[in-house]
């Protein structure tokens, strides 16, 4: 009797596979990135000033902290 295989036992095996040479069940995906944009403090504190938020909220929606920005809005990163 064959024993079915849950998906997660499937996706081992072909990982176990692919690990071993054999990437007839594998994927892949290639994805082009364009190169992330260099900003210096002025641009940064101007598109802050634009968007009406404070550093604060910068910060949250960037996931850094406060003293992060401001150190970007002072150049000093």
């Amino acid at each position: 009797m064959t024993e079915k295989l849950t998906s997660l036992q499937l996706s081992a095996e072909q990982i176990t596979a692919a690990l071993q040479g054999d990437d007839s069940h594998v994927t892949t995906h290639v994805v082009s990135l364009k190169p992330v944009p260099d900003y210096d403090a002025d641009a940064i504190k101007a598109i802050r000033e634009k968007l009406g938020i404070t550093q604060r909220v910068l910060a949250f929606y960037v996931a850094v902290s406060p003293r992060t920005v401001k150190s970007w809005e002072a150049g000093k990163r």
